[in-house]
């Protein structure tokens, strides 16, 4: 858990304020790809029930405008492994304009 809080920038404190270890195993390697992609996140943990709040920079977090929220961890997995396939252009819109919703993926 170590070497990963220290690549990303988080404290071993904040980190167990938000995840518990079993969590945190889930979803490392999908967060490190994020953050050396991205260069930037802030998670929080619901008020309320389950769920993670996602910030892409610290002015959204300071103005509350969350970008995702995941209402379990295996969603905030995914989210995090779909953003780093899309910032590395793995997947795309096809360009069909009867479809704009229609997504490829490029190998």
């Amino acid at each position: 858990m170590e070497n990963i809080i220290n690549t990303i920038g988080i404290s071993t404190k904040d980190i167990k304020k938000v995840f518990t270890p079993k969590q945190f195993a889930i979803i490392k390697d999908n967060l490190r790809a994020y953050f050396v992609n991205m260069g930037y996140i802030h998670i929080e943990k619901a008020d309320y029930g389950k769920g993670w709040y996602i910030f892409k920079s610290a002015e959204d977090v300071k103005n509350g405008s969350y970008v995702q929220f995941c209402e379990n961890i295996d969603y905030l997995n995914g989210w995090l492994y779909g953003v780093v396939q899309a910032v590395n252009g793995i997947i795309k819109a096809n360009g069909n304009k009867d479809n704009n919703r229609s997504i490829f993926m490029e190998f």
